[in-house]
């Protein structure tokens, strides 16, 4: 009988190191990054800076939304031009390629979201 009991001990002993081991505690799987994106009037005194409500991870595209274009964005006697962004992954057919990550970009510009939320800075342009 107490042989028998060792065996017992030995195998639960056994089980639980191996249930231990080969699963992983509930809740420790990192929940998906969540980003936003910002549109920023940059100072604009007249105009209607847009809002985007939705959400993306990481490796999302956008475009500008239609009617985001800015074109009744004024500032201090200067018209909208286009948008500035950086820190993001990825974009395709950008307006200009500035350089060092940075990009003006328009409703025909496709952005990827990398690791952080992104911002779209007004840019202007003196009126003639």
């Amino acid at each position: 009988m107490e042989k028998l009991c060792k065996i017992c001990w030995f195998y639960l002993i056994l089980s639980i190191f191996f249930i231990s081991c080969d699963t992983e505690p509930m809740g420790t799987a990192e929940p998906e990054k969540i980003f936003r994106v910002i549109y920023n009037g940059n100072g604009n005194t007249e105009g209607t800076v847009p809002v985007d409500e939705n959400l993306y991870a990481a490796g999302d595209t956008f475009s500008p939304k239609p009617g985001a274009y800015g074109a009744d964005l004024k500032k201090d006697g200067m018209n909208f031009s286009c948008w500035i962004v950086d820190n993001v992954a990825h974009v395709e057919r950008p307006f200009v390629d500035v350089g060092d990550g940075i990009y003006w970009v328009n409703m025909g510009s496709i952005i990827t979201i990398g690791e952080n939320n992104v911002e779209l800075i007004a840019r202007y342009i003196p009126t003639f």
